[in-house]
């Protein structure tokens, strides 16, 4: 995806400076032009990257000579035919997003958000009402930062052109970073002092000094639909995901996929080979596989520790899928989280997946490919499972026995006025909280919260919608923002056909009786919907995979890669006042004696050892 950025208020000798500066921290950003357009009192920058075959043609920044107004964009839209057509325009080779998006601003004006489909954001300046307007797509791998400083503001797609801004202080924003560390993040700050966002879904104003912002999109609004056959359901959600997957493989370069042995990116993978067949293509999908797979045959439990033969099975099921399989065995848990810091400057809760997150954009882009499909958002939408205890009491299901009555009528009143019980439960957030490697009075400070406001890992939701509408986390959702920070600094395009509006708002609409068979089973619309498209051994499936699943071998394999992160953030002072240093080597030696550890554990550990990396670098 092309960035966008841009200053508003320093005086007009000056914004060419600010815009240089701002490029500065993109340079390294792969793209293939870059250009900037300054008025009187504003400059907006340009990174242009041909996504879209489309994109060749693209000029931006632009000047509309009517209107007044210095407008620039980065987007993907999937519904550009109908966009043309509302605007009057025929859509032709050289017709691009941006001027779509120009078009549809002189139409509409800040209406247009409402009617752009796909993965998108724009900044207009109206000269005269000395006005900056922003916008961002609902749910799309985008992201918008600022910063004010004072009567001016800076703004861009990558938080490194805020960085390079003179007079901006890169200063650790402790209250969001022990939110991360423990869960909790403040949806509403970010890594770093004086950095603000535009959240999904949401618009910014900046008028004499003020910043405004409103979310535009409310999903929660969207009524229920009543068919008689649940079948029509998947038959209707079907088409839809198709033409969300049939948008996302307009690309300049091709398109791969990501795969698992899952169900979201193998309904995602199979549509998208099935309409490449069409056009003589093949599609290529990229897959984390564990290394030490001996290792992984000696351990119990009921979850798939090597997705290999599932994927293999979608693979052959599918035709017409070139599988490529990583072990990224060149890369250590530690060296990943190290990369992942440097690069991307943030820090993350799943820091153990990190060597895999890094190796795998990095080696679709190195095979020329443009574009990753993936199935992030599938969780909260095709793959939903509804929520059992909203379904009737007279369920046949639910009455065959009387326990499972009595459980079914006590689970949403224990949910919504007993939290503090599932909080004390082994999996639990206090006891989270009580495992972790945080500071003592720190630990014991966010035990006392949790306490207080009962806001565990299990909640009561009063309809199926409210429970979707929790995963997807609308207008604060991180995996949009990591999505394009990771796609920036690799060079690939992250597009996720699960998470489209389209397909959101339809799943929001399905009543929760839908996801069930007969014996309670969830996730059945998305069973009937790729019945056929996914072989049984995975559509049925009853086993869970688990990323990263020979994470303790891999990091026993660079124990001295671990104690040099160790050695390093143990001579931090500002680190050792946030973690519990000697409970976190007491953990590295027991790890290191025993040859043992859970995975959860594993990842809590890495995950403390990348926020004090994190630290320990300013």
């Amino acid at each position: 995806m092309s960035l966008i950025f841009g200053a508003i208020g320093p005086k007009h000798e000056e914004i060419p400076r600010v815009l240089n500066r701002m490029y500065g921290g993109l340079r390294h950003i792969p793209h293939e032009n870059f250009q900037t357009l300054s008025r009187e009192r504003a400059g907006f920058g340009h990174l242009l990257t041909y996504n879209t075959p489309e994109a060749l043609f693209e000029k931006q920044p632009v000047y509309l000579e009517e209107e007044q107004v210095l407008m620039t964009s980065e987007a993907r839209l999937d519904n550009r035919v109908a966009i043309a057509r509302q605007c009057g325009v025929r859509v032709h080779p050289e017709l691009t997003d941006g001027e779509l998006i120009s078009r549809a601003w002189k139409k509409w004006g800040r209406e247009c958000v409402h009617h752009l489909q796909g993965d998108w954001s724009f900044a207009v300046y109206d000269e005269r009402e000395r006005e900056l307007f922003v916008a961002r797509d609902p749910h799309g791998y985008t992201a918008v930062y600022y910063y004010q400083d004072g009567e001016s503001l800076m703004f861009s797609s990558s938080p490194k052109a805020i960085f390079a801004v003179e007079g901006y202080r890169k200063r650790v924003n402790m209250r969001h970073f022990l939110g991360m560390l423990l869960l909790w993040p403040d949806r509403d700050s970010q890594a770093y002092e004086e950095l603000g966002i535009v959240p999904p879904a949401h618009t910014l104003c900046f008028k004499n000094g003020n910043v405004k912002l409103s979310r535009y999109w409310f999903p929660e609004n969207i009524a229920l639909r009543k068919y008689k056959d649940p079948r029509d359901y998947a038959e209707e959600l079907r088409e839809i995901f198709i033409e969300a997957v049939r948008t996302r493989l307009r690309s300049h370069k091709p398109v791969a996929s990501m795969l698992s042995g899952g169900l979201d990116s193998g309904s995602v993978s199979v549509m998208a080979a099935r309409l490449l067949k069409q056009e003589g293509k093949e599609l290529n999908t990229f897959s984390h596989v564990p290394r030490f797979r001996e290792e992984l045959k000696e351990q119990p439990g009921r979850r798939l520790l090597d997705e290999t033969p599932q994927i293999m099975s979608t693979v052959r099921h599918a035709g017409n899928i070139v599988p490529v399989l990583l072990d990224s065995a060149h890369i250590s848990p530690v060296a990943g989280f190290i990369e992942a810091v440097e690069k991307l400057e943030i820090c993350f809760h799943g820091a153990g997946n990190a060597f895999w997150i890094m190796d795998l954009p990095g080696e679709v882009a190195r095979r020329g490919y443009g574009a990753l499909l993936t199935g992030e958002m599938g969780n909260a939408t095709i793959s939903y499972p509804g929520i059992t205890y909203l379904l009737p009491w007279h369920h046949p299901a639910i009455r065959s026995s009387f326990k499972g009555l009595v459980k079914h009528l006590a689970k949403p009143l224990m949910l919504r006025y007993f939290q503090g019980y599932y909080d004390r439960k082994p999996d639990g957030l206090l006891s989270y909280l009580e495992r972790s490697f945080v500071h003592p009075h720190i630990r014991e400070k966010a035990v006392a919260d949790i306490r207080k406001n009962k806001r565990g890992f299990n909640r009561y939701y009063p309809d199926v919608a409210a429970g979707m509408l929790h995963l997807l986390d609308v207008g604060g959702n991180m995996r949009c923002q990591f999505g394009q920070l990771i796609g920036d600094e690799s060079g690939v395009e992250f597009r996720d056909p699960t998470g489209d509006i389209n397909v959101i708002e339809y799943c929001l609409s399905i009543p929760n009786e839908v996801f069930f068979d007969d014996s309670l089973k969830g996730k059945q619309v998305l069973k009937n919907m790729m019945h056929g498209y996914l072989p049984d051994d995975v559509l049925y499936s009853n086993r869970k995979g688990l990323q990263a699943s020979d994470l303790l071998y891999r990091t026993l394999d660079d124990a001295h890669g671990v104690e040099d992160v160790l050695n390093r953030i143990g001579t931090h002072p500002g680190v050792s006042e946030v973690l519990d240093l000697p409970r976190l080597q007491a953990e590295w030696a027991e790890i290191r004696q025993t040859g043992a550890a859970p995975v959860m554990r594993m990842q809590m550990f890495l995950k403390t050892l990348m926020f004090g990396y994190f630290l320990s670098r300013d």
